[in-house]
């Protein structure tokens, strides 16, 4: 139960954010294939995979009040 609530809070991120989580999360990729993939900077991966943690936990957080 717990594992859908994280997938529902992470479909809830902007995109930029969403594909970052999805390769690390799902696909397992490090920060450098990610990187290559994307065309962007290893430093910017890892800068956008915090972002959309802190974001998981605020839209979590969000939720438990809500209930």
């Amino acid at each position: 139960m717990e594992t859908k609530r994280i997938w529902s809070a992470v479909i809830q991120l902007p995109r930029k954010f969403r594909e970052i989580v999805i390769l690390d999360a799902h696909y397992c990729l490090t920060a450098k294939e990610i990187a290559e993939l994307l065309n962007i900077s290893q430093g910017t991966v890892k800068s956008r995979l915090h972002r959309a943690h802190t974001k998981i936990t605020v839209i979590l957080e969000t939720d438990n009040e809500g209930e």
